[in-house]
């Protein structure tokens, strides 16, 4: 079964008729200790072969009550001095977001670490803070009015999407074929 996300359950429901037979593991970590074979998610490190099928739009997301929340677009450099939610700094997406935050010039005037999405949504649910995190993860909470999410203007922030193994892994039919399918479901 597939676990990542609508757009995976869409891809089973359609193309599969509801039947995945392939596992994903959406943590890479678990593929680089060996504990799964395949993963879904954001690009790796090494030691691990990623095909990529997709990108992912980052966007900043804050509560609805927050002075961002009307805009439809912001400009990184209106960051300027906000409470800022960040992904742990071990992860391909935290470095992008990092290094664009840097090319910017913004400072924070308080910066929280998370190693998780649903860590991160619910502090800036909550505490009234601001983050950068790809679209596809506050989907739900936007569509039920707890986060609000807004264009990065003047900056190509996304967030790859792949497939990812171990080096040297068989690819099983099951794992071409859902490869495939992934392909050919990329949503724009």
């Amino acid at each position: 079964e597939i676990t990542y996300g609508d757009w995976s359950s869409d891809v089973c429901s359609s193309d599969l008729g509801g039947r995945c037979q392939v596992e994903v593991d959406v943590v890479d970590e678990r593929v680089r200790r060996r504990h799964g074979d395949t993963a879904g998610g954001g690009l790796p490190g090494g030691g691990i072969i990623a095909d990529v099928f997709d990108e992912d739009e980052m966007v900043i997301v804050c509560a609805p009550g927050h002075k961002l929340a009307k805009k439809k677009k912001v400009k990184l450099k209106e960051l300027q001095g906000e409470s800022f939610v960040a992904f742990g700094p071990d992860t391909p997406t935290s470095r992008s977001i990092d290094q664009a935050l840097r090319a910017h010039h913004v400072t924070f005037a308080q910066e929280h670490e998370f190693d998780d999405i649903e860590t991160v949504k619910r502090a800036v649910e909550v505490a009234g803070v601001v983050s950068i995190v790809p679209r596809r993860t506050v989907e739900k909470e936007v569509k039920e009015g707890r986060l609000c999410a807004v264009k990065v203007e003047g900056a190509n922030l996304m967030r790859p999407l792949g497939i990812i193994r171990k080096q040297g892994m068989v690819v099983s039919p099951a794992l071409r074929e859902l490869m495939r399918i992934l392909h050919a479901s990329r949503r724009s």
